[in-house]
């Protein structure tokens, strides 16, 4: 149960990351960097609360 537990975190913590990089990326693009890391964090809260969820972490 703890190793399920630990690859939910992991990935839940992955998916965060990523969400920021392409959040980042896309502000980039459209020259609002600041703006593409505040909506970035928000999908990666968001994502983040379904993998623990889906996984049962909580």
């Amino acid at each position: 149960m703890d190793n399920k537990n630990s690859k939910a975190k992991g990935l839940a913590s992955l998916s965060f990351v990523g969400c920021l990089f392409i959040g980042l990326g896309v502000g980039l693009v459209f020259k609002q960097p600041a703006a593409g890391i505040l909506i970035g964090m928000g999908v990666g809260f968001i994502s983040m609360g379904i993998i623990k969820f889906r996984f049962g972490v909580w």
